[in-house]
């Protein structure tokens, strides 16, 4: 049987081809079995097993790859976005390089270069400093114009671009066009709508400090005279929060030194505490955080219980207690700082509560779940056996910990807790253990509770599935130890692992819509267990 030679051949001879090869290799044709054995899925089985178990799938990722593609979905995109005119091609880069999915519009740049300097929007975005530079000296007007695949003004795709942190060439481009606008007028306050909320206002500012944490365009903004309190009243303001996010504090510092106001200091504070940045929480603190915020007002009490549930060091708790935390405030569980040290198995934290003499016994719920939590088997068997209804008279705030030891990839705690019979689909913040495992990538957790029954359908808060709580933590949570909220890196190897744990459960792909994504390894990986092209999306070639 001939292979594929030629790439310049239509979806539907490729089609075809596939569907013939499919037909020859479930009729154990040997260079047909010999193609498709190079599926990853299929290598490990044996030769006389093949053509029962080869699908259409497997067929088109082998034309694909014979031609030269990464999968089907990749070459698909290919094929199509040769139909796409120039100007859709130069809107869309534009559209990807302000997106996480900034690495897809490299690839058309790389593909077509002259794309980045299709209009003034592309070149904002892509960092072509002189080409902007000659385009307000032909018409200064630009500078004020909206337009582009969003309709933003000129400064936005700058400062919403991710070239801005991709390397120091994009970097010092985005500086110099930045400067550039802001000359010819740009508002330093420019935003746009992120959907119908009227508060919901994503500033220039929230781009450059927020987004991609740059300190020249954070500091060249704020000199300009953006608002770090760029937000409604009452609300977190965008830049300030996000910018908390990030490891490398300057920026964060910027906003501070600019007049971040004090209540809005302290709303973000919690931001930063979920993240181990002992000198991100002393410089909010320097700046009149107040770590006693939030009392009264809801679930989550004040920074201090924030930093007891979210498991910051022994360090943080002393800088917060120095600050003035009151541990004898209670949250709205009624449980003061070190019942809920005790709750989470948070042992640093009673420690640092202990050394300032408050300490206390805990009701015996909270602590037969703290040695859960711990996985101290010992201690919560004993307290098992002490209270014969205490298992099965847990309130729901209290079997949230099996959720919450499954996002925080406590294996064993996860075992011992299910194991002494609490219910494997237990809510927690935000949706059962196999929800929020997933949306961590704790694919060794997922893999547990999947074989223990766990629902791969059980929808989440937001009505999301653990495959889908995995696709999108793959995105927001890959830089869990601080960097930005939002991927710049690549797919994290357990968010990879975490879905092929859930597509070889079982786990319905049907809710992926558009398919391909736009992210390689997910795509290659979930056309490899049968997943269908579902769109026809704009591109290069």
């Amino acid at each position: 049987m001939s292979r594929m030679h030629s790439r310049n051949q239509s979806l539907q001879s490729l089609k075809r081809h596939a569907k013939r090869l499919l037909r020859l290799a479930r009729e154990g044709e040997g260079e047909a079995l010999l193609r498709v054995r190079t599926v990853p899925r299929l290598r490990p089985l044996p030769g006389d097993h093949i053509a029962e178990h080869v699908c259409l799938a497997d067929a088109l990722h082998v034309v694909a790859t014979e031609l030269g593609y990464r999968s089907w979905p990749d070459l698909k995109w290919h094929l199509e976005a040769a139909a796409a005119t120039r100007h859709e091609r130069a809107a869309r880069v534009t559209e990807l390089l302000c997106s996480p999915a900034y690495r897809r519009g490299l690839r058309l740049l790389d593909a077509d270069p002259a794309l980045a300097t299709h209009d003034l929007y592309a070149a904002c975005a892509a960092g072509r400093a002189d080409w902007v530079e000659r385009a307000l000296r032909a018409d200064a007007a630009l500078a004020l114009t909206p337009g582009g695949p969003h309709d933003w003004v000129p400064i936005l795709y700058v400062t919403h671009s991710r070239l801005v942190r991709h390397g120091p060439d994009e970097g010092e481009g985005a500086v110099r066009i930045a400067r550039l606008l802001l000359g010819h007028g740009a508002d330093p306050n420019a935003y746009y709508m992120d959907g119908e909320d009227p508060n919901a206002r994503q500033t220039a500012l929230y781009g450059a400090a927020g987004i991609n944490n740059h300190p020249a365009l954070t500091h060249m903004l704020l000199e300009a005279g953006a608002d770090p309190n760029d937000s409604a009243p009452g609300l977190g303001p965008e830049s300030l929060y996000h910018a908390c996010e990030h490891q490398d504090n300057r920026c964060l510092e910027l906003l501070l030194d600019a007049g971040a106001e004090r209540d809005k200091v302290s709303y973000c504070l919690a931001r930063k505490l979920d993240f181990e940045d002992p000198a991100g929480v002393r410089l909010m603190l320097a700046h009149g955080a107040d770590p006693n915020f939030g009392a009264g007002a809801g679930p989550p009490g004040t920074r201090l219980h924030h930093a007891i549930r979210n498991g910051r060091s022994e360090a943080i708790f002393e800088m917060l207690l120095d600050a003035g935390a009151d541990p004898a405030i209670v949250d709205a569980d009624g449980l003061d700082a070190y019942s809920l040290a005790v709750r989470h198995g948070h042992e640093a934290a009673q420690r640092a509560l202990e050394r300032r003499g408050f300490s206390h016994e805990p009701d015996p719920a909270i602590a037969f779940l703290g040695a859960c939590v711990r996985a101290d088997r010992e201690a919560a068997e004993e307290l098992a056996a002490a209270h014969a209804e205490l298992v099965g008279n847990l309130p729901p705030r209290l079997l949230a910990g099996l959720a919450e030891s499954a996002e925080a990839g406590h294996m064993a705690a996860v075992e011992l807790m299910l194991d002494l019979g609490f219910p494997i689909e237990a809510r927690g913040g935000f949706g059962t253990p196999i929800n929020q495992a997933a949306w961590r990538g704790r694919a060794d957790v997922v893999a547990l509770l999947a074989e223990r029954g766990a629902d791969l359908e059980a929808l989440n808060d937001y009505g999301g599935t653990p495959l889908d709580c995995a696709l999108h933590g793959s995105f927001w949570c890959a830089n869990e130890g601080g960097g930005g909220h939002d991927r710049i890196t690549h797919l994290r190897p357990q968010y990879l692992d975490t879905l092929e744990v859930l597509l070889g459960a079982g786990a319905d792909t049907g809710f992926i819509d558009p398919f391909p994504m736009g992210e390689p390894e997910w795509d290659e990986l979930l056309a490899r267990y049968g997943k269908e092209p579902t769109h026809v999306e704009t591109g290069g070639h």
